[in-house]
């Protein structure tokens, strides 16, 4: 049993023999794998950065709403002696 199983195996590899020694079939499918995948992955990595783009515009929109409320709250405009008397008891 194992003896013809062996042999069904030799002929089988015996057969595919030449398709290994085919050139198209050796460096081409490979070659064509490589391009193809490529293209589906670099999609998937330009989808990802379109997504980060857009989800740091929403934030800083987001975070410029906040800091114009926080402005209009405290005066007319924004003023220097607040933000440094906040950056002096910071320092030593």
């Amino acid at each position: 049993m194992q003896e013809a199983a062996a042999r069904s195996l030799r002929r089988g590899l015996e057969r595919l023999r030449p398709l290994a020694k085919n050139k198209t079939l050796r460096y081409g499918v490979p070659m064509m794998l490589l391009i193809i995948g490529g293209s589906f992955g670099l999609r998937e990595f330009t989808q990802i950065r379109y997504d980060a783009q857009k989800l740091h515009s929403k934030l800083a929109g987001k975070i410029f709403a906040m800091m114009w409320r926080g402005i209009n709250a405290q005066g007319s405009g924004l003023r220097a002696e607040g933000a440094w008397s906040g950056a002096a008891a910071v320092l030593p």
